[in-house]
């Protein structure tokens, strides 16, 4: 799956105007002593885009949709269930309860007791899909200068061979007091726990604080029974910070930058 290639197609030929709106980028990715990262015994590239237009940025993770779907497919069963009696774990039972009927956790947790892990990838894909065209439909109803939502970078990682396979990305929205105020981080299943996701989130923003110097803080948010997240952000240097205002199943992560002053 070549998705950069998709979508630099689909840049060049619906948005040539967006010359003007996305930067984009590539390096080899290394760790923090400068050696070369590997996987699988080839090395990993980095493709990264700098968005400045709403539309475009959604138009990428509409063709990153299929790694969120098989990244997220099996957190539930994995992390929510008891293994025995797939039934949700004690400690997660007050916040499953609490979520609205039309939660889509509601669902997934349906799913997640199925055995058929395809099926909970194909929904996890549509629901990612309706929710870009929704975004979309909004944006276009408004008539909104795609220009007004702030600055958006995307890294995607993927293996430096003949097969150019994807393994990852990471997205940052930029608020214009240079917060990054949304972000996701999708490894796919086949690569995580392999010191992979550590090293590229570690990649992902010390790029992003050479671009955005004066970065403030940085939050990621989320699920409370996804303890493979919650480690991962705070290998990487997060705190956790309270519960997410609108989702009592989400927690905050945040890591403070330093000032330079």
């Amino acid at each position: 799956m070549n998705i950069p290639k998709q979508v630099q197609i689909l840049v060049l030929v619906l948005f040539p105007s967006c010359l003007f709106c996305m930067e984009q980028s590539f390096l080899e990715a290394h760790d923090k002593s400068g050696n070369p990262i590997t996987f699988d015994g080839s090395p990993v590239s980095l493709e990264w885009y700098k968005i400045t237009d709403y539309k475009i940025f959604l138009d990428l993770l509409e063709q990153l949709a299929p790694i969120d779907a098989e990244a997220f497919a099996d957190n539930e069963r994995e992390f929510l269930l008891d293994p025995t009696t797939l039934q949700i774990k004690q400690e997660y039972v007050e916040i499953v309860n609490a979520l609205p009927p039309e939660n889509l956790y509601q669902e997934l947790i349906t799913l997640a007791r199925n055995n058929d892990r395809e099926k909970r990838v194909d929904y996890i894909k549509q629901k990612i899909l309706h929710s870009i065209a929704t975004k979309k439909a909004v944006l276009l109803s408004n008539q909104e200068k795609h220009s007004n939502f702030g600055t958006f970078f995307v890294v995607i990682a993927r293996s430096n061979n003949e097969t150019h396979n994807t393994l990852g990305y990471v997205s940052f929205r930029i608020s214009p007091e240079n917060n990054i105020t949304y972000s996701s981080l999708a490894i796919l299943p086949k690569f995580q726990g392999k010191r992979l996701a550590s090293n590229f989130g570690q990649i992902a923003i010390d790029l992003i604080l050479k671009l955005i110097p004066n970065m403030r803080y940085i939050e990621f948010h989320t699920r409370i029974w996804n303890i493979r997240a919650q480690a991962l952000y705070r290998k990487l240097g997060f705190i956790e910070c309270g519960q997410h205002e609108n989702d009592p199943s989400a927690i905050n992560f945040r890591l403070i930058i330093p000032s330079k002053i």
